[in-house]
């Protein structure tokens, strides 16, 4: 019920020399599978004078972007985002809950990094760290291992024409099968990272899931996810048919994440 921000938008377009001709800072907040798609109608306008900034910046963004980088603008991402944000009102009211205490940035070519936490800073008045290099952003585990174990064990069982009765909550039903997969997700991740370390990147900055949650263990996370104020009321991914639910496989937590 707090306003934290107003203000007046100057202009909605779908018009992209209207959008991106002169503008001198991007915001990209769409889903990766879109990622290559805006980055080419950006890219007759990319230029040394233009930072693109991608949140959360994983999902492939630096492969999508790399022509724009290549006529000289600067790619910059967020490891994560700034706050959970709930739809109350299209167009109009947003209801943004636990904004973070600190932000972290990657940017490619790298000695922009430091200009680029300054903007999100002046912006957000939130803490912002500058990170070492985008595989710091890349390798985050994030939704692609957190929804997809999820999921996985959700719907291991599922076969056309088989019906669900109910759709559960996505976080305050969590289990401790899910906790497992997803900690061993979070490993293989961070031995992707160690393969990188010995080969002289700094990948410090990609915290395991263990210590981003303050959970050493399956039952840990598991109680984490079902505590956290904005997780909590999101529902599974399912769409109402006759006789009850199925999987909604064009939901963003398949297209997406997977």
């Amino acid at each position: 019920g707090n306003v934290i921000h107003k203000g007046q938008i100057y202009k909605a377009t779908d018009n992209a020399m209207e959008a991106f001709a002169n503008a001198d800072l991007i915001f990209i907040t769409m889903p990766s599978y879109c990622m290559e798609q805006i980055a080419n109608v950006i890219l007759p306008f990319a230029s040394p004078d233009k930072k693109i900034c991608i949140v959360p910046g994983c999902g492939g963004a630096e492969w999508a972007f790399e022509k724009c980088v290549s006529k000289g603008a600067v790619l910059f991402g967020l490891q994560r985002v700034p706050s959970v944000a709930r739809l109350v009102e299209y167009g109009k009211k947003v209801k943004a809950v636990g904004y973070r205490n600190c932000l972290y940035v990657a940017a490619i070519p790298n000695r922009d990094v430091k200009v680029c936490a300054q903007i999100i800073e002046d912006i957000f008045d939130i803490t912002c760290v500058p990170m070492p290099n985008y595989l710091n952003l890349t390798l985050t585990p994030s939704n692609p291992v957190i929804h997809t174990s999820r999921l996985r064990l959700l719907f291991k069982n599922y076969k056309a024409g088989y019906v669900y009765d109910r759709i559960p909550l996505f976080y305050e039903e969590w289990t401790d099968e899910a906790s497992e997969l997803l900690l061993n997700c979070d490993d293989e991740v961070h031995k992707i990272c160690r393969a990188f370390n010995t080969r002289g990147f700094d990948l410090s900055y990609v915290k395991t899931l263990r210590v981003h949650y303050e959970s050493d263990t399956a039952q840990e996370l598991t109680n984490k996810f079902k505590s956290i104020e904005g997780f909590k009321g999101l529902k599974c991914p399912m769409l109402k048919i006759t006789g009850g639910y199925i999987p909604d496989f064009d939901s963003r937590y398949f297209t997406e994440d997977f």
